[in-house]
C-alpha cells in the first residue's frame, strides 16, 4: 500500500513532498527517493 503523501528531506530550505493523490501518473521524481534511501544507507 502507498502512503498517499511522502515528505522528504529538505533541499536548499524547500520542504519536498510526494503526493499520490492524483491517480495513476509518472514523473521523474524517482531520484528524490534514491536520494533519500542514499542518506539513511549512507552508500554514497
Amino acid at each position: 500500500m502507498v502512503p498517499e503523501k511522502l515528505t522528504f528531506s529538505p533541499l536548499a530550505r524547500r520542504q519536498i513532498e510526494a503526493d499520490f493523490s492524483g491517480g495513476h501518473i509518472t514523473s521523474d521524481a524517482g531520484l528524490l527517493l534514491l536520494r533519500e534511501i542514499d542518506k539513511q544507507h549512507r552508500l554514497t
